[in-house]
């Protein structure tokens, strides 16, 4: 593990309460009972045959105006820390020192710039340097691809099928997505190696908090008993340059990275039992 900055006593992870800290703990606390009778009243609904209950389905949770006016007061609650997300990538190890020096936004500029280090150093050639650049998801969404840092609030154990296009191909989305050679496209999951990249970031954008407050509350109601679905976003950081620095990168091989979502980083069997009690309840 390339370890940057070990300092974590700050950190909020959202799916773990024990990080919570005494203000957010202290309403969540206050706002207990609103929490339960969400959550009974959603089951309810959800067992009412639709058909003979449309006007009370329609009508929605009777708690939701009350339940949403906390989560915005978490998501602002959340305005004040930093919280811990993951970056799941492939690079080489040239690539790893810039990033712990800065963490950038993605641009089309950028990605040239990637792409003339990889062609200057003898891992790509003229032709697919070139096929890689036009093809870019960057040049072919522009608008919703660019200035922009995606991670997950929630580790995900690196076995995962959701992660595995992120760590088997170099570049990510705006790189490999719309590529169509088959050799290359064979090529980008040859260069570099699997990372994860843990990170403390502050969230600025609202609506980003909001959806992060909605895993905070998921996590509190998971830990009262309700059996609901352990909750991860994408989460999308805008800010340029982005209020994050990097913890740790965490690389294929090495212990940690095998462990992610398992039993790193501390804490991390809540997640597992909670995922293991869901998988039962499906099954069931």
């Amino acid at each position: 593990m390339f370890e940057v900055d070990s300092a974590t006593a700050e950190l909020l992870d959202v799916w773990n309460n024990n990080t919570f800290g005494s203000q957010l703990c202290a309403e969540l606390r206050a706002n207990q009972t609103l929490i339960e009778a969400y959550h009974h009243e959603d089951s309810r609904l959800n067992g009412l045959d639709r058909d003979e209950n449309l006007a009370e389905c329609l009508q929605g949770n009777r708690y939701f105006s009350q339940f949403e006016a906390l989560q915005l007061r978490v998501a602002e609650t959340l305005s004040l820390r930093q919280i811990r997300v993951w970056h799941y990538t492939r690079l080489l190890d040239f690539e790893i020192e810039a990033l712990t020096k800065v963490i950038e936004l993605s641009t089309e500029e950028k990605m040239q710039v990637r792409l003339s280090k990889l062609k200057y150093r003898g891992h790509l050639t003229d032709k697919e340097f070139e096929m890689l650049l036009e093809g870019s998801a960057l040049k072919t969404q522009k608008t919703s691809r660019e200035n922009r840092f995606f991670c997950v609030p929630s580790p995900i154990s690196v076995t995962e099928r959701l992660v595995e296009p992120f760590l088997n191909n170099w570049g990510g989305e705006v790189v490999y997505f719309h590529q169509r050679d088959e050799a290359l496209q064979r090529k980008l999951g040859t260069l570099g190696f699997p990372r994860v990249i843990e990170i403390a970031a502050k969230v600025s954008d609202p609506i980003s908090r909001y959806s992060l407050a909605r895993c905070v509350l998921n996590t509190y109601a998971l830990d009262l008993g309700f059996p609901l679905y352990p909750a991860n976003i994408d989460l999308c950081i805008k800010d340029n340059p982005p209020p994050a620095r990097v913890l740790a990168v965490h690389t294929h091989g090495e212990q940690d990275f095998q462990e992610l979502g398992i039993s790193y980083p501390e804490g991390a069997e809540l997640l597992l039992g909670r995922h293991e009690r869901w998988s039962k309840l499906s099954d069931d």
